[in-house]
Formats: structure tokens, sequence, C-alpha cells
């Protein structure tokens, strides 16, 4: 799904044409594309999407499909507008994650969760596995962001330590709670910016990378995982009992120093093989476990504790770390802030409010 290189022979034979230049744009560039046939339009969208089954609405308008397209690192970001009313039904099994966003218009998404009418603004995720149709009005413009599934894969294992039992299916819609889907929209709005900067610059590969990080992390982390994202929620793994039991045990004492051999010891089987199952199905030791749950547990106090003096320290010690500039070193190498930052948030909360 190369988004920069979106040209076909039916595109050519109808003579559809790119706004920006030739077809086979340098580097990851963005580019503008036009069909005004359904075989072209076809065409064009298979080679960015995939196969799918497309239908001209009765009534409708002539298709008029403007398509903008770039590669950003190994995502393909398109804003894509048919300019007709449309069916679409995707073939599932494909390769790809599409992430939608409607900027114009409205569509019906169908699927195994009933229909969901996209507004302006709501973000829908389509996941290769699972069986979907859409219904565009003739105004309807979206912004769509493709991900490979093996990136996904990839780092679904780097963010919770084991790989997925399953495919990876995702919730549809981004959750209206929370600010999800304003963060969402204003990643949307980002990299539509960032598009346009690609007609006239070349790509930097250092923030390729970040971007596509941002991009996958939040995605995980929005829809699969909760408490802190220790463990994706919807995503259980078939645990060693011995293993269960350890993080029990661990989550028990989050305010306590329990030694390997306590754990072990509890367990009933040895350090070595306690330690060697946990870096199999947790990607990290048991102590490594422990210290990320008591972070995540101190943040979580920190975003809810009166921001008074001396919090941070007295937060610190209760989670059993009892060197404050090793507990602030730990802090922000996981949460990419100061523990003080953090609680200097909800002190600015408190001022806002008032």
């Amino acid at each position: 799904m190369e988004g920069s290189q979106l040209v076909s022979a039916a595109q050519k034979k109808s003579g559809d044409k790119t706004n920006n230049g030739p077809a086979h744009t340098a580097g990851n560039q963005a580019q503008t594309l036009q069909a005004s046939t359904l075989d072209a339009v076809k065409a064009l969208s298979e080679k960015t999407f995939g196969p799918s089954r497309m239908t001209l609405r009765a009534r409708s308008k002539p298709i008029d499909l403007r398509i903008k397209s770039s590669k950003i690192g190994r995502l393909s970001v398109v804003e894509i507008d048919y300019g007709a009313a449309l069916e679409i039904e995707p073939q599932t099994g494909k390769d790809a994650y599409v992430i939608q966003t409607t900027l114009a218009g409205t569509y019906v998404a169908d699927g195994p969760g009933g229909a969901l009418t996209c507004a302006r603004g709501t973000t829908i995720i389509g996941s290769p596995s699972v069986p979907s149709q859409f219904v565009l009005g003739e105004q309807c413009r979206r912004l769509c962001i493709l991900v490979n599934r093996q990136q996904i894969e990839t780092a679904f294992s780097a963010h919770f330590g084991f790989s997925s039992p399953r495919p990876i299916e995702f919730g549809r819609q981004v959750s209206q709670q929370d600010g999800l889907s304003q963060r969402w929209r204003a990643l949307g709005q980002f990299l539509l910016a960032e598009m346009k900067t690609r007609s006239s610059h070349q790509r930097n590969p250092v923030i390729d990378q970040q971007i596509e990080s941002v991009v996958i992390s939040t995605l995980l982390c929005d829809h699969l995982a909760s408490a802190g994202g220790v463990v994706p929620g919807t995503y259980k793994q078939v645990l060693p009992h011995y293993v269960k039991r350890a993080m029990e045990y661990l989550r028990a004492n989050l305010q306590q120093s329990p030694a390997m051999s306590d754990v072990a010891a509890h367990c009933g089987v040895s350090e070595r093989t306690l330690q060697l199952a946990f870096r199999k199905y947790k990607g990290a030791t048991p102590m490594d476990y422990l210290r990320q749950l008591r972070l995540n547990q101190a943040r979580a106090e920190l975003l809810n504790v009166a921001p008074e003096r001396g919090a941070v320290t007295r937060i610190a010690l209760k989670y059993g770390f009892n060197h404050l500039s090793a507990f602030s070193h730990e802090y922000e190498k996981l949460f990419g802030e100061l523990p003080s930052a953090t609680l200097a948030m909800r002190s600015n909360e408190n001022r806002n409010a008032d």
C-alpha cells in the first residue's frame, strides 16, 4: 500500500491525473490524484486500501475522486473525497488497520456491532479481521491512517511484553470520554499539516519514526490497555498458574518489599523458574514488573492528591522508593515527565476550576 505511488492502468486510460507533478513522486512527498470514472476510482481505492466492492448509489451525482496521500515512516496518510454517494464493502483479511476521521459530511459504518453514523469529528478504527460496510454521503471527506498489521503486532509485544494470542481487534469507535476523541482529532489535524509540508519538502526519517511511534502507541494504549497499560485488559494471555499467582502476590504487596525468594516460595517454584517464565511471558523480571506497578500506582495518587509540600516524597516512600532521585529518574523514563510535573498538573487544574 504505497500511498505515494497510486497510478493504475485504469487511471491512465481514463485520462485521470495527478495535480502535483509526475505520478511517482520522490521520497515520501505528498501527492494529489483525481479520478472521474468508477473503474479508475476502484483501481485507486484498491491500490490504497486493498480489494473492496464499490457501488455508486442511485441518484448520486457523478463521481469525482480527489485523494491526497503521503507516506510518513511506514504509515500511509490519506485524505480522500469521492465526491459522490457510494457503498463500499472492504474485503476482510487485508494487511492494514485503518483509522478514519470524518473531516466533512457524514457516512454510515456498519459491522458486527451495528451501524454507526459518523459525523464530522468522529473517529473509527477498522481491523483487518472484522467485516465492515460503508455508505458514504456525497459531501463526505475523510482522513485515513493506514497501519500495517505487522507494525501493530510488533508494537503490541513491545508495549505489553507478550505476543497477542489472537488477531488484534480494536473497538470501532473512539471513545467520546476522557478527551480521547479530541486527541485523535488533534492528531489528525497534525498529520494533515504534515502532509502539506511534504508537498515541497523532503521527509525527515527521525521525525517520521517519532510520528509513527506516537500514532501506534496512542492506538494501543487508548484501546487495549487499562490501569496504566501494564496488561491489555481484553487480551488475557495463557499464563502458567505460578506466574498468575506471582502477579497477584506482587499487586497485593505494592507497599511492601518482598524479596525474590519470598515471591518464588509463595508460588511454589524456584527463583530461576519464576525469572525465566516472567521474561518469557511479561518481557521483564518479577521485580521489574513490581516496579512498574508501583510507578503506575504512584502516578495515580499524584494525579489525585492535594498538591502540598512533600507529597512526592511521601508517595515515593509509600511505594518502596527510598531514594527520591532514583524514583524521579524511573518515573520520568516511564511517563516522560517528572513526578513534580504530574503534581503541578493537579495544582493547575485546581486553579483553573476556581
